[in-house]
């Protein structure tokens, strides 16, 4: 808690320390210098496979954990600031670095709740410390990436689980206002849809939660209280009435756009938010770079696509 003395860093050079006694211990040799980078050259099929084994399972996990939950917990963390973290600017993020890194053999990428959570914890507050970590990592990644990867798969364990863990508690945390909330059928949603996600993974949570959430909310118009009633109620009404204003507006906004854009032959106008479709697309470049560059004898690229996507998130 420490407002000084930054323990994450601390931490970490502790680890990189005993990492590089094991290594000194052995009889390879470090290796630094600039790193080569390429175009990766996709193939017509690879594509599809991208997209089935890589960018549809990981939508639910990107889209919970890379979007909203990120959204969620910078207002809940820094309620009093206007932080700018909407939806839209994330999921177009997300999408965006993926498809340009794709090209260059890179893994699925997003932001996370749990990094934010865990730099929070551990004492960033602006956006200076991710400029720092992000100009630090560029400059290892172009200049000692060979290196650092001999170091970093000496690690040791239990340094990365304690800063791990310390990064759980910490997400987790943000949870307590549903599991204190004075209204049982927050608790009761909370508590459904972490055990569907524990025992049948996120997408089946995901789903389990917003089902139930429609009922209990669907169910609040016509049982209970007749105040709680006309309320729940009053609420639907409303969103019914901002929905269909917000769907008009857009609508209006994409018939300007086509008729400034109509005189350019073949000139189109998407109609559907293109962040969610940037991040689906992304992920699944990412994982067809596995198979493009996949050895006989190895994993196949969706595999490694899985497990390298949620890792990261």
């Amino acid at each position: 808690r420490s407002s000084k003395v930054p323990t994450a860093l601390c931490l970490f050079l502790f680890g990189l320390g005993i990492a590089a006694i094991r290594f000194s211990a052995g009889d390879e040799h470090l290796h630094f210098g600039l790193t080569s980078m390429a175009l990766v050259t996709f193939e017509t099929g690879d594509w599809a496979v991208g997209m089935v084994q890589g960018a549809l399972p990981q939508i639910p996990t990107t889209i919970i954990n890379s979007v909203i939950a990120v959204c969620r917990l910078a207002e809940d963390l820094y309620p009093e600031r206007a932080t700018g973290v909407t939806v839209r600017r994330v999921a177009t993020s997300v999408g965006g670095m993926n498809l340009l890194f794709c090209w260059f053999g890179g893994l699925p990428m997003c932001h996370g709740a749990g990094g934010l959570a865990g730099q929070h914890r551990f004492g960033a507050r602006t956006n200076l410390s991710i400029l720092v970590l992000g100009a630090c990592k560029v400059v290892l990644g172009l200049c000692f990436s060979r290196g650092i990867l001999q170091l970093l798969q000496l690690f040791p364990g239990g340094v990365l689980a304690s800063m791990l863990a310390v990064s759980g508690f910490e997400l987790a945390s943000a949870a307590r206002t549903a599991l204190t909330s004075p209204d049982p059928d927050r608790v009761r949603l909370c508590l459904l849809t972490a055990c569907f996600t524990l025992f049948f993974g996120t997408a089946v949570g995901f789903s389990a939660g917003m089902l139930a959430s429609a009922i209990v909310f669907l169910s609040s118009t016509v049982i209970g209280p007749e105040e709680s009633v006309k309320q729940a109620r009053s609420t639907l009404h409303k969103a019914w009435i901002d929905s269909k204003a917000w769907w008009q507006s857009k609508m209006g906004e994409r018939r300007g756009e086509a008729s400034q854009h109509g005189s350019e032959p073949g000139s189109a106008v998407p109609l559907v938010d293109t962040g969610s479709v940037h991040s689906a697309a992304g992920s699944a470049g990412a994982v067809v770079t596995s198979l493009s560059r996949r050895q006989p004898g190895s994993a196949p690229a969706g595999e490694a696509g899985m497990q390298a996507g949620p890792s990261c998130c």
